[in-house]
């Protein structure tokens, strides 16, 4: 199944204080890695659907957030305006839920382990 098929097939869930309903994505698909997240959460922005994305990188030596997938989930949530829980080194569990808009403009940040991220708007 591919990543998109998995999107649209996630469960859902309904957040109980906002009424809004919520995916939620396994973090330990396919390769199980970073991409799940990366891919996820921009889309999320993208498409101005609130997220949950559980069992992040799982199967791996060193479960969940490492600082360079924190990075660039942070970097996404500041882009369209998210509210964020989970938002830590070490979690297995993040959620984002993004505002009606994205901002312009230029994003980076210093990782300090295994690069940088940099985002750009072209209308800049």
């Amino acid at each position: 199944m591919g990543f998109m098929s998995h999107w649209l097939a996630s469960t859902t869930r309904v957040l109980p204080k906002a009424g809004i309903i919520m995916l939620e994505i396994a973090g330990n698909i396919m390769e199980g890695g970073g991409q799940i997240l990366r891919n996820s959460s921009a889309l999320s922005c993208i498409l101005h659907k609130p997220i949950r994305i559980v069992s992040i990188r799982a199967n791996r030596s060193k479960p969940g957030l490492r600082p360079q997938h924190l990075c660039g989930f942070k970097l996404i949530g500041e882009m369209c305006k998210a509210e964020m829980s989970g938002d830590v080194v070490d979690s297995c569990t993040v959620e984002l839920s993004p505002s009606s808009t994205i901002l312009g403009g230029i994003y980076t940040k210093e990782v300090g382990t295994a690069g940088m991220y940099k985002f750009s708007d072209s209308r800049v």
